[in-house]
């Protein structure tokens, strides 16, 4: 373990800021990131969104973290994908996931366990939050497809 910040751990320590949350919704605060705004581009903004969280997953594999920590990793950006492809839900599903920050907090978890204990929204409130956000989005793709 390397409590020094190493440049590869800040270089995807800003990707995942500026991917999942760099632009605050005016009036509230929820951020989104280039993500989700590439994302809402079908099939193009999707597989973008895949290869852009590679890169932290090839980044992991570059300091050299252990097997078990990639595949949680490449779990988190394969399941944002595969929602993502789901049109209106998947870009709902990407705002409330964030698997780039989530990726980030798993590497820097490893290599720093003291970055995780930065104050955290409670899991129930985002478990909430994203159901709300797919039942809107279900209900909007139903509104759209009638």
């Amino acid at each position: 373990m390397n409590p020094a910040p190493h440049p590869s751990l800040q270089r995807v320590e800003k990707l995942a800021y500026w991917l999942d949350e760099f632009i605050t919704v005016p009036g509230t605060r929820f951020k989104i990131g280039l993500e989700s705004l590439v994302g809402m581009i079908p099939v193009v903004g999707d597989v973008a969104g895949l290869l852009m969280g590679g890169y932290v997953v090839v980044e992991a594999h570059r300091l050299g973290a252990p097997a078990e920590l990639k595949w949680k990793m490449v779990r988190n950006v394969a399941l944002d994908g595969a929602i993502g492809l789901v049109p209106v839900l998947g870009d709902f599903f990407d705002f409330a996931y964030r698997s780039n920050r989530r990726n980030v907090q798993l590497l820097l978890g490893h290599y720093r366990p003291s970055a995780l204990q930065r104050k955290a929204a409670p899991r129930r409130f985002r478990w909430l939050l994203l159901g709300l956000l797919l039942l809107a989005g279900l209900a909007l793709w139903l509104l759209m497809t009638r």
